[in-house]
């Protein structure tokens, strides 16, 4: 006999099978969560996000408002989810960028080498730079702590100027009254200037002008020392071998003063025919006090053109009392003689260059190290009439800085030097040089590069 079913049993079944599909859209709604979050075609791609969104729409069963909510929800993960990579790429590419090395400013991993005897390294085809000697150390102390670096291949980029160390704090601008004061010696400031100027038998400078008399060369006063001496547009011409087949002769003799250095020659083509100033040192002013200065040809060994004025550098208080006296007796009253201050020096050495090359050493990078272990911190004449003019004139500009010398080209004409002296590190003046460039003090111009065996 057929069992009769109450009224109710219709509506149990139909609420079983709703709880049984409940619990079954509730089981799989994490599932389709994940499946989503983690397909690798949906990121980002807001085409194939509205085409799930219209499938979930068609597939619409009467839970539709439940599937609706549904999608938004995975549709609001997903987009922040992609949001949330969007930014990690971004941040992850911007790190990226920084560690990754600047094409122009990749560090050299293979600047220092073994030190070889130089005969072995000849032999290898090597060519060796070698960390100048301490003061006061033994050639035996020395062996150990020596250091060698090979030179600047042709096609590696010269370290970036922008990148070097700013001068930050370094005054490279003398106040007016240092100019007045401390520049050039004169008849008032001689008393205290003149001391540091010394010569034989313990005397000094102010010793000897007050038993010369007349014949000092000395203006009287700050005044007549500095008249004539400031200009607008100033060319310094060093002797690096970097003006070689440059052909920069008609750039530089367009400057309103061209100062060149010690013996330097001129030559129209190639370095310029004009010389409005010649900065000596001591060596030079020696030479100068014993030469023929009558003959002013251009290329003797102790050039002299007609009205220049020499600048006398770090001389012995006898040497240029020697040489005022020669150009008298020679009557070149053409040319003026201005005794550069002692002071002058100490501040290229002690406020300038000195402060720079530490921080060029606490950068402690193997291109800036090399140019620092090249030489000492005596400033080079070359530097010295760039800090001087830059005092004297609205513009400077620097030619033929070429660091160190190579062997072959020490300087732009044929001489028999051979060497650097070691007193000197050309590189690291180079480098300041090169920075004061970026930052607007000087112009600098490079030369020939193939010459350049610096890094910086």
């Amino acid at each position: 006999m057929r069992r009769r079913r109450g009224p109710n049993s219709a509506r149990r079944r139909r609420l079983r099978a709703l709880a049984k599909l409940l619990a079954l859209v509730l089981l799989l709604a994490p599932c389709l969560y994940v499946a989503l979050k983690t397909r690798p075609t949906v990121r980002g791609n807001p085409v194939e996000l509205a085409s799930m969104d219209q499938t979930a729409r068609a597939d619409d069963d009467g839970f539709g408002s439940s599937r609706v909510d549904l999608t938004v929800e995975i549709e609001g993960a997903v987009a922040a989810t992609v949001g949330n990579d969007t930014a990690e790429e971004e941040a992850s590419a911007a790190v990226q960028q920084e560690a990754e090395p600047n094409p122009q400013r990749r560090e050299i991993a293979d600047v220092f080498q073994e030190c070889l005897p130089a005969k072995i390294a000849e032999e290898r085809g090597q060519y060796l730079i070698r960390s100048s000697r301490p003061k006061g150390m033994s050639a035996k102390e020395f062996q150990s702590v020596e250091r060698c670096w090979r030179r600047r291949r042709r096609s590696e980029p010269l370290y970036p100027a922008s990148d070097l160390p700013p001068l930050g704090d370094i005054g490279v601008r003398l106040s007016d009254g240092e100019v007045s004061d401390l520049v050039f010696v004169h008849g008032q400031n001689l008393g205290r200037l003149g001391q540091a100027i010394r010569g034989g038998e313990g005397k000094t400078l102010t010793d000897l002008v007050q038993e010369a008399g007349q014949f000092t060369g000395l203006p009287a006063n700050a005044t007549e020392a500095l008249g004539g001496q400031r200009r607008r547009d100033c060319a310094v011409v060093a002797s690096g071998g970097s003006l070689l087949n440059q052909n920069l002769g008609k750039e530089i003799d367009s400057h309103e003063v061209v100062v060149r250095i010690n013996q330097a020659p001129t030559a129209k083509t190639s370095v310029g025919a004009r010389t409005t100033i010649r900065l000596v040192n001591n060596l030079w002013t020696q030479t100068y006090a014993k030469a023929n200065l009558a003959a002013r040809r251009a290329r003797s060994g102790t050039p002299l053109e007609q009205n220049a004025t020499m600048y006398i550098t770090r001389p012995r208080a006898e040497d240029y009392l020697k040489l005022v006296r020669r150009l008298s007796s020679q009557q070149r009253n053409d040319v003026g003689v201005r005794l550069v201050s002692s002071r002058v020096v100490s501040i290229v050495r002690d406020r300038i260059l000195g402060p720079y090359r530490d921080l060029m050493e606490r950068r402690g990078e193997d291109e800036l190290t090399a140019a620092l272990l090249e030489g000492r911190d005596t400033p080079s004449s070359g530097l010295v009439a760039v800090i001087l003019m830059i005092q004297l004139c609205q513009e400077v500009t620097a030619y033929g800085f070429s660091g160190i010398n190579d062997g072959r080209s020490y300087h732009y004409w044929k001489s028999n030097r051979q060497y650097q002296n070691r007193t000197h590190s050309f590189s690291a003046e180079r480098a300041l040089l090169r920075r004061l460039a970026h930052e607007g003090y000087i112009k600098f111009v490079e030369g020939n590069l193939d010459v350049i065996k610096s890094f910086v």
